[in-house]
């Protein structure tokens, strides 16, 4: 069968076109960051980092497409399979505020190790077919999640500013991840692919567990290991980071804009599928080319702006991807054009892009360094609360499907 088809020549055509644009800015930046004079020991730093990054989302992105139907080949119902993503959903909102303010007192290069630690068990778990087993890795799973959108965060800021690095580079560094995330996305996606066709289901999972143990080897022998407040429980750290988001009307709103965003972000994840097939109908939707652009779009919005500190400051920048972002969304109230949709979801993404790095600069401003993992994790629990409520009020009938279209 040929790779181009005249069913999806469309959609090859968009990721051509989008892959053109990402590659030109990305090149432009690039050129840019030439004018910009770094030290070879930020360099140093920064690809250490984003190597140990990339590894930790490379096993993350591994396993989403095969979860949904690796637990369907084991036999079981979906009312079955929904309390397993609820069981995950849940235990990243009520664990992961706990994981986070341990990881300010006991250390983020322990928190990071023991997110490859519980990551690497929760792969394993999927070689059984029982189901308390299952459940099981789904809570580490959940937990795991919770720790890679919290404590690598922490960790860099800390150590990029204890290191007496200028805050301005935070920004190169927080694109590099938008960008690396997206690419890895569509490899992993392809790789996942092959190991499924070769080695069943189960097998991207065993590659997965393989990345994540590079990953905790690498950060055992070469990390440094930072703290935030030591003095505090975990407990008191809890209630010092709500006392902090109560007191300080700015790290409160960071937090709102970080779960009205990332949740409209994630029941985009659930609903772009159904959306798009109507709008094809009766044509054949291509999931893996949708994706892949969507991943295209992101680094094209992640490298939009070749130095961001001249294009105006992030919270500025920020109010008007928002804005873009919203127009992007309403565009299927308006219009069944399949390709205005497609188009509209793809500019949405781009503000996906532009939003990651923006709203890292921003954390790093606002979040006091000494609670930072906790009150990143106490952001998160509002986006759980959404996955939780479209989970469970879908049951999966169709949802799962969607999040994980990849697959197919």
């Amino acid at each position: 069968m040929p790779l181009v088809t005249s069913g999806n020549q469309m959609y090859f055509l968009l990721l051509l076109l989008a892959g053109v644009i990402a590659g030109g800015l990305v090149l432009r930046k690039n050129q840019t960051a030439k004018n910009v004079t770094v030290t070879t020991e930020f360099l140093k730093f920064q690809r250490g980092f984003i190597l140990v990054y990339g590894l930790a989302v490379m096993g993350d992105w591994l396993q989403g497409p095969y979860v949904y139907a690796l637990y369907k080949d084991y036999g079981y119902s979906e009312g079955d399979i929904g309390v397993l993503f609820v069981a995950g959903f849940g235990s990243s909102a009520v664990f992961g505020t706990i994981v986070g303010s341990l990881a300010d007192k006991y250390g983020r290069k322990r928190n990071v190790l023991i997110f490859f630690l519980i990551y690497t068990l929760a792969c394993f778990t999927k070689y059984s077919s029982n189901y308390y087993m299952l459940m099981l890795g789904r809570v580490l799973g959940g937990i795991a999640t919770s720790i890679l959108f919290s404590a690598f965060e922490a960790w860099m800021v800390t150590e990029h500013k204890g290191q007496g690095f200028p805050d301005e580079w935070l920004d190169q560094t927080f694109t590099k991840m938008s960008t690396l995330n997206s690419m890895v996305a569509v490899f992993a996606g392809i790789l996942g692919g092959m190991l499924a066709s070769m080695g069943g289901l189960t097998a991207p999972f065993g590659a997965s567990a393989l990345f994540l143990i590079a990953g905790g080897v690498i950060v055992f022998g070469t990390w440094k290991e930072n703290y935030g407040n030591t003095d505090l429980s975990a407990g008191f750290a809890l209630r010092d980071g709500f006392h902090v988001m109560t007191e300080n009307p700015k790290v409160a709103l960071v937090g709102f804009v970080q779960c009205a965003f990332e949740s409209s972000m994630y029941i985009f994840v659930f609903l772009w599928t159904p959306v798009l097939e109507e709008s094809a109908s009766p044509h054949h939707l291509p999931h893996g080319l949708v994706f892949a652009l969507f991943m295209v779009s992101i680094m094209v919005g992640s490298n939009l702006f070749a130095d961001t500190g001249k294009a105006g400051a992030p919270e500025f920048l920020l109010r008007y991807a928002l804005a873009a972002a919203a127009a992007c969304l309403a565009v299927p109230l308006f219009t069944n054009s399949h390709l205005l949709q497609l188009i509209a979801f793809c500019g949405f993404e781009a503000c996906c892009g532009i939003y990651f790095p923006l709203q890292g600069s921003i954390r790093a401003k606002y979040v006091p360094g000494e609670l930072r993992a906790t009150i990143m994790n106490l952001y998160r629990v509002g986006q759980n609360g959404a996955c939780l409520f479209v989970s469970w009020e879908q049951l999966l009938e169709q949802l799962l499907f969607l999040l994980f279209a990849f697959s197919s």
